[in-house]
């Protein structure tokens, strides 16, 4: 899925939970009555339990976002599954049900996709990179504002990224004034 449903965009962040950012992301999302999905790594879920708990219980939703953050195309075919059991696991212990699989660096082999999908997992890409990973922050403004939004995006974040509150308050203060609503996936 590169595209969410029509009718909202969908702000999704990749990486954490992040014990800086993600508490303060989720206060501006509450703020703004947003929506967000957050595709969080396995280990860092395991170290930031108290996250997690305070992601679902504001009602966003979580994917999976590997273990330990390995690219499929890098790693095999048994490590990956193992990768996938760990997140049942997680599942179990926060009493959540993760289907929502996003790659790292968005790398999928054919077998690692088939197994995904064999396993029941949706598969979520983004049609719009911020580029917080390697552009400076004005120029993520501009990739993130309101005007260059279409309707539907699934907008890719990283909630480890040093200016991500700041980039997601002028987003959604942006979005809020063209009436553009943000939903989770």
């Amino acid at each position: 899925m590169r595209k969410g449903a029509p009718g909202g965009v969908y702000i999704t962040y990749d990486d954490g939970p992040d014990p800086q950012n993600t508490p303060a992301l989720l206060e501006v999302l509450r703020k703004y009555d947003a929506s967000a999905t957050f595709f969080m790594v396995g280990c860092n879920m395991e170290e930031h339990p108290e996250i997690v708990r305070a992601v679902i219980a504001a009602g966003h939703r979580i994917g999976f976002h590997s273990y330990e953050h390995q690219s499929a195309k890098r790693t095999t075919l048994a490590h990956f599954r193992r990768d996938l059991s760990r997140a049942r696991s997680l599942a179990e212990q926060f009493d959540y049900p993760l289907t929502l699989y996003r790659p790292p660096f968005g790398d999928l082999s054919p077998l690692s996709l088939v197994t995904l999908l064999v396993s029941g997992w949706k598969v979520v890409m983004w049609s719009r990179d911020c580029g917080d990973s390697h552009e400076n922050l004005e120029q993520v403004k501009r990739n993130v504002s309101a005007d260059s939004i279409e309707d539907g995006d699934i907008l890719l974040f990283h909630d480890d990224y040093p200016e991500a509150v700041e980039l997601l308050e002028a987003a959604l203060h942006g979005f809020a004034t063209a009436g553009l609503r943000c939903k989770h996936l």
